[in-house]
Order: structure tokens, then C-alpha cells, then sequence
């Protein structure tokens, strides 16, 4: 990221990534009504949510430069969309990821109503707060039983971001490739 409203100095924002963020202008006489309740009912402003000290309320951030949202996609996807080694498939639900014992190997998706398979080198998981723990759980990493206290029965437990299910490998329906009646869209990702 790089964050205008940060200090060059500040350790906790970037200043140098392709992911623009402005902080809100809070102008609007609602925002001062707002932070003045939030300090009556013995809550605390803080100067930046997503620096020092994030506890407490401040004016937001957002994705936007020179008036024009910015989002992700926008910012690291765009750049690099022409690589032959990426393909990026829109309106795809990954339902699971392959393991091989404990190493993720691929997953499978449904694109279209079709089930497919991609064997990667390399699964990187982003569904976000809703979605990476339930493509998890589905998986069969974590509590069996599905709930999130520690100590579960599942493959372990997994650290994830927000973003999308990536992968690197050969994309294949999901009946197995060399099975009598499986088809392949063979495409190789390096």
C-alpha cells in the first residue's frame, strides 16, 4: 500500500505499494456528532485505525486516488494480467482443497456449473473472514465439528488473508484425468 495520510516515517503503513489509500475527508457535521458520542460513552479517537494504536475511532481510510476508487484488482492484478502464466477465472467457488497429507496440492472448483481440478505447486487461500474458514472446514482442516475453540481434530490450523483461492497448475474436470469418460482442459501454469 501507500497511504497518503501516513507519515513517511510511520513503521506500520506503507508508502511504496500500488494500493493507493486516502483517509476520508470527515467533514460532515454527522462524523464530529459521531466522535464526540464515541467520546462521551468513554470510548477513544485514535489517529489511524490501521497504524500504532488501532483501538478506538478515527476518520477511515479508503481506496480511493485522485477521486477514483482503486481497488485490488485494480492496483496488483491489472499490471500483470497479460502473464501467460496466470489465468484468472471469474464466478468460480472453490469447494475444497486437495491435500496430500498435510501439504495443499490443488483445488476443486465449479466454474459455470462444471466441477474442475487444478493440481498446483503452490495454494494460496483468500476467501476472506467468511469464506477461508468454511473452504477450510470443508476441506477438512480444523475442528471437525466446526466449531472455532482451539485444539481442533482437523489437518491444523491455517492463517489466511483477503483476497481469492489462487493456484498454479493443470486445470482438469474433476473426474479424474486418465478415467474412462474424463475430459481435460490441460493448461499449464508455471
Amino acid at each position: 500500500e501507500t497511504c497518503l495520510a501516513a507519515e513517511r516515517d510511520d513503521p506500520f503503513r506503507g508508502h511504496a505499494g500500488p494500493l493507493v489509500l486516502e483517509r476520508g475527508p470527515a467533514t460532515n457535521p454527522l462524523f464530529g456528532a459521531f466522535f464526540e458520542a464515541v467520546q462521551q460513552a468513554g470510548l477513544t479517537l485514535t489517529d489511524d485505525v490501521n497504524g500504532f494504536r488501532q483501538e478506538g475511532f478515527a476518520a477511515f481510510d479508503r481506496n480511493v486516488h485522485d477521486g477514483r476508487r482503486l481497488s485490488a484488482a485494480r492496483a496488483y492484478l491489472r499490471p500483470v494480467k497479460h502473464r501467460p502464466n496466470l489465468d484468472v477465472i471469474t464466478r468460480a467457488f472453490v469447494t475444497r482443497i486437495l491435500f496430500d497429507g498435510n501439504r495443499a496440492t490443488g483445488v476443486e472448483y465449479v466454474h459455470r456449473g462444471t466441477p474442475f481440478r487444478i493440481q498446483a505447486g503452490e495454494v494460496l487461500l483468500c476467501g476472506g473472514a467468511i469464506n477461508s474458514p468454511q473452504t477450510l472446514q470443508l476441506s477438512g482442516v480444523g475442528n471437525a465439528d466446526g466449531r472455532t475453540s482451539a485444539g481442533g481434530t482437523g489437518r491444523g490450523s491455517v492463517w489466511s488473508g483477503s483476497c481469492s483461492s489462487g493456484v498454479r497448475g493443470r486445470r482438469t474436470t474433476s473426474r479424474e484425468a486418465g478415467s474412462p469418460g474424463a475430459t481435460t482442459t490441460s493448461r499449464t501454469r508455471t
